[in-house]
Order: C-alpha cells, then structure tokens, then sequence
C-alpha cells in the first residue's frame, strides 16, 4: 500500500472517529436525570471506546514508515471507525 494512500485513509479514520467520540461526549453530557438520559449516557459509554481506539491506532498509522505496522494500525483504525459508527446508530 502507499504511504500517501495510507496516510489519506489514517486521516479519513480519524475524522470519522473524532466525530463518533464527539457524539459519544455529547450523548453523555446530561444534567437531566431522566430515564432517558441515563440510557444516553449507557449508550456514550459503548461508543467511545472503539471510537478512542480508533483515533489511536490512525494517530499511530499516519506518520509511520514501516510498513506492515502502519498497515495494521490503519486496519485496526478502518474497524473502529464502522464498529464506532455502527453502535452509534444501532444504539
């Protein structure tokens, strides 16, 4: 794989999993204690961490110059990102 290509998709994950993280923080902030918002903030709790893991894994991807490491770290960036948007909208 290309080390530009590579680093467009890294930065295309991390987009994709700083804007799951911000609605996983949104999701969570409440000063309500309603039934509802605390099933939110359940629901932040199951989001934000594919959504930390993907942001860490595409942060280590983007400047990397081995390649099979920045591979599996975009990888693992890639699965994060649809797992994150996948319970975000499932939930």
């Amino acid at each position: 794989m290309d080390t530009q290509l590579r680093r467009t998709l890294a930065v295309i994950c991390l987009v994709i999993c700083v804007a799951v993280l911000g609605y996983a923080l949104v999701l969570g902030t409440s000063i309500e204690s309603t039934p509802r918002a605390v099933d939110d903030a359940d629901k932040a709790a199951y989001v934000r961490f594919p959504a930390v893991i993907g942001i860490v894994a595409a942060l280590v991807a983007i400047p990397e110059r081995t390649r099979v490491l920045g591979v599996l770290a975009l990888v693992l960036a890639a699965l994060a990102a649809g797992f994150g948007v996948a319970l975000a909208v499932a939930l």
